[in-house]
Parts: C-alpha cells; structure tokens; sequence
C-alpha cells in the first residue's frame, strides 16, 4: 500500500502549525509525509519557478516504483469530496501519491508533464500554506470517507 506525500514550497508559519499537526495526528493511519522545500532563487518568475522545481524533482520515485504525481493548481479541475476520495484510495493501492503545491509564482511547465492530475482547491485563489492546511482536512475527510465514520456528512 503506497504513502501519501505532500512536497510544498515554504516553510509554515507558526499560527498555522498548531492547525497542521493537529491533523497530521489524526492522519497518522494514512502516513501523511510533508516535505518543506525552500522559495526558489531567480531574479525573473521563470527562474523561481525552475529553481523550486529542481528542488522538487529531487524527492520524487523515479524507475519502476513510482508514485502518482498530483499537483494543486488554480488552474487545475475541481472535485467533490467523494471524487477526490476515489483520487486518494486509487494512490494508496498503487505505489503512493504524491501532492506539490508550488509557491507563490505557480508551477513549473516541467512539473506538469510528470504530473497525472492537476487539482484545484477552488476557483479561488489560497495561499500555499493556506493551501497545504485545506489539502490536509481534505485528506482527514477522506479518511473518514474510506473508514465510514460520521466526520464527512
């Protein structure tokens, strides 16, 4: 059974991180991994954009294990709940899935062509450590879905 790793640009802010752990706890059964990568280096939104995606490349599978690649994008298709709960449970039967939420100048194009779903939280836009705490109660939520329990109503 594969893992769930979340790799996101930015390190948390203090009055977020009481939030974050608190369902981190609750995750532990679905073996949540968050991996904090630094703002990238450029003076131009391109060269930001390369540089956090060089360092992101460096913590995915790659070879015959390897994990299905979801990134968060405005840009990307929204889901129900449930829709996602199908996204997650299909990642955890597989080799593991993995969540990049970029930083403030978006994604990489070059990001892009490994990933294998682009997901919007909203047609809004969020911070990407707002982002990060929205993605983590989506995933307790799913949790709840696959266990039954009466947290997703």
């Amino acid at each position: 059974m594969g893992r769930i790793k979340i790799i996101s640009v930015g390190k948390m802010i203090k009055e977020l991180r009481t939030t974050e752990e608190k369902y981190l706890n609750r995750l532990k059964t679905l073996g949540v991994e968050i991996i904090e990568v630094p703002h990238g280096k450029g003076i131009t939104k391109r060269d930001v954009v390369h540089s956090e995606a060089d360092t992101i490349m460096r913590y995915l599978k790659w070879g015959a294990v390897k994990e299905r690649i979801v990134l968060l994008d405005p840009m990307g298709v929204e889901v129900s709940s449930e829709e996602f709960s199908d996204i997650v449970e299909e990642g955890l039967m597989g080799d593991g899935l993995t969540f990049i939420i970029g930083g403030a100048e978006g994604l990489s194009p070059e990001l892009k062509k490994y990933s294998s779903l682009t997901l919007s939280l909203s047609k809004m836009t969020f911070s990407h450590l707002l982002a990060r705490i929205i993605l983590l109660e989506q995933l307790y939520r799913v949790q709840s879905i696959l266990k039954g329990t009466p947290y997703h109503k």
